[in-house]
């Protein structure tokens, strides 16, 4: 049995160019999600230390700002998932594509087209997990 490494930086030479953009944009929502995240930390702390002393429309209107930067994020999170199953699928069309003249036989060269494939997926779902 084959033993090779299916991390991303391991399969990134056999990626189409479809799914490397696709991981540069996952990249990058990623980042914006931690650092949104890291943002809305301290707001949070902070209105729990003046919850005593503020007024009851000051935490609402810090809380609904709050709640809807959160929202972007999850509705990005939703995006990144859709989009991550477009680029999967039209991928896999591609991995029918053999030469004519070789001696392997078609199985073999599929399910080898299809290991880059399913090894990116599960990069992806696992930092779509890491999201969640």
């Amino acid at each position: 049995m084959d033993t090779q490494s299916f991390f991303l930086w391991s399969i990134w030479i056999a990626l189409l160019l479809m799914n490397k953009l696709f991981f540069m944009f996952l990249a990058g929502k990623s980042f914006y999600s931690l650092v949104s995240g890291a943002r809305n930390l301290p707001r949070l702390r902070h209105l729990g230390n003046q919850g005593r002393f503020a007024d009851a429309i000051t935490l609402q209107r810090s809380l609904l700002s709050l709640h809807a930067r959160a929202v972007n994020v999850n509705e990005l999170i939703d995006a990144a998932f859709f989009l991550f199953g477009f680029v999967f699928f039209l991928g896999l069309r591609l991995a029918f594509r053999t030469p004519d003249d070789s001696r392997i036989p078609v199985g073999a060269l599929v399910m080898q087209n299809f290991l880059p494939r399913f090894a990116f997926a599960a990069n992806v779902f696992f930092v779509l997990l890491a999201l969640l």
